[in-house]
C-alpha cells in the first residue's frame, strides 16, 4: 500500500474568464488550499511564492504565449500550466518550455485536483496517471 503525504497549497489562477475562476477558487478551496485570483495579466512581479499556477494563454484578446512579453518571469510558482483551447497551438510554442504542462478547456476541476492530488504526492507519477490526465485534456512538460 503507498501512503500519500498531502499539504496544503498555495494557488493562483490567473484567467479573464471571472466565473471560471470563483468556480474553480470555490471548488479548490473546498479542500483547504489557498487559492488567489487575478483577472488580468499581471503588469509586474507577483511577491507571493505559490505552489502551483494556472495560466490563461489569451487574457484581454492578448497573446501570453510569446516570451516576449515575459508573462511567465512575472509569476513565482513551483509549477506553472497554461489553460489553453488549443493545446496543438500551444505545444509549438518554445514558451512550453518554461511550463510543465497544458490543461485543455473546458476545465474539467476533477481533473485539476487529479493533478494536484499527483504533485501533492510523494510518489512518483506513473504511466497511467499521465495516460489518464492526457484523457482528460492535460498534458505535462514535467520529466517524471
Amino acid at each position: 500500500m503507498m501512503c500519500y503525504y498531502n499539504y496544503l497549497m498555495d494557488i493562483l489562477i490567473i484567467d479573464d474568464d471571472c466565473e471560471i475562476t470563483e468556480m474553480m477558487s470555490d471548488f479548490l478551496s473546498m479542500f483547504d488550499h489557498t487559492v488567489d485570483i487575478m483577472n488580468t495579466a499581471p503588469e509586474s512581479i507577483v511577491e507571493k511564492t505559490y505552489d502551483i499556477a494556472f495560466l490563461d494563454c489569451h487574457i484581454d484578446n492578448k497573446d501570453y504565449m510569446t516570451e516576449e512579453n515575459n508573462f511567465l518571469a512575472k509569476i513565482n510558482s513551483k509549477y506553472k500550466f497554461f489553460f489553453t483551447g488549443s493545446s496543438d497551438r500551444l505545444v509549438s510554442h518554445t514558451v512550453v518550455q518554461q511550463v510543465d504542462g497544458v490543461v485543455q478547456k473546458p476545465v474539467d476541476f476533477n481533473t485539476i485536483k487529479q493533478l494536484i492530488d499527483i504533485i501533492q504526492s510523494t510518489a512518483q507519477i506513473t504511466s497511467s496517471d499521465i495516460k489518464q490526465l492526457k484523457k482528460n485534456g492535460v498534458i505535462l512538460f514535467m520529466p517524471y
